[in-house]
């Protein structure tokens, strides 16, 4: 039997993602899931790590440490998950993989494996998506 979309993520943020506070709240609602699907980083947002402005503000070094050893892993060969991105009303931001997408900004990487979410309720990020993927992806 094979798993949903919503199940690997389910596993991967509580296990090797240890974001299991993400977990949690995806269940709250419900999300409708599309992907894995390749998108371009530009369009990508992180809310994540050291800068000022992020909304979820990181240690530095911390944060350094960690895109350094994901920038080790792929030059290694090692599978990473797929960003988990959150599309609500035209942006694109991430939720998990904010360290992943710096790595691969900083190796030059531009098309970057995801899976986007949108809250079933959000009727206008829906309509946005259907408007948008053509264009997009």
């Amino acid at each position: 039997m094979s798993m949903t979309i919503e199940q690997n993520i389910q596993d991967f943020l509580r296990g090797e993602g240890n974001n299991s506070g993400l977990a949690d709240g995806l269940l709250i609602e419900e999300r409708i899931y599309h992907g894995p699907l390749i998108l371009n980083a530009d369009r990508l947002e992180r809310c994540t790590g050291p800068e000022p402005h992020m909304r979820y503000r990181t240690d530095a070094e911390n944060f350094e440490r960690r895109v350094a050893g994901i920038m080790d892993r792929v030059r290694n060969g090692g599978n990473l998950f797929p960003l988990l991105v959150n599309y609500e009303r035209g942006r694109f931001t991430i939720n998990d993989g904010n360290h992943r997408l710096e790595a691969y900004a900083r190796m030059g990487i531009q098309k970057i494996e995801a899976i986007v979410w949108i809250t079933a309720s959000d009727e206008a990020s829906r309509s946005a998506w259907e408007a948008e993927t053509a264009a997009f992806l």
